[in-house]
């Protein structure tokens, strides 16, 4: 099975990577792609991340909006 590699542009025009996709062709890689696009949903904002080596915590800032307010 191969390992494909996705990508996305934000509307600055960056490049970040997307979510690697197991298939054992460009077709099913595509068809699989195609799926996620329809069931990604945003589960919520990334409030903290802390570094699994270091310890080190990254507290980012809330967005602006809360739909559930």
């Amino acid at each position: 099975m191969a390992i494909f590699l996705t990508e996305y542009v934000d509307r600055n025009g960056r490049r970040w990577a997307g979510p690697e996709i197991q298939a054992n062709s460009w077709k099913k890689a595509k068809q699989i792609l195609e799926n996620l696009k329809k069931s990604i949903v945003i589960s919520g904002p990334l409030l903290e991340r802390i570094d699994s080596e270091t310890g080190e915590r990254t507290v980012f800032t809330p967005p602006e909006d809360d739909p559930h307010a």
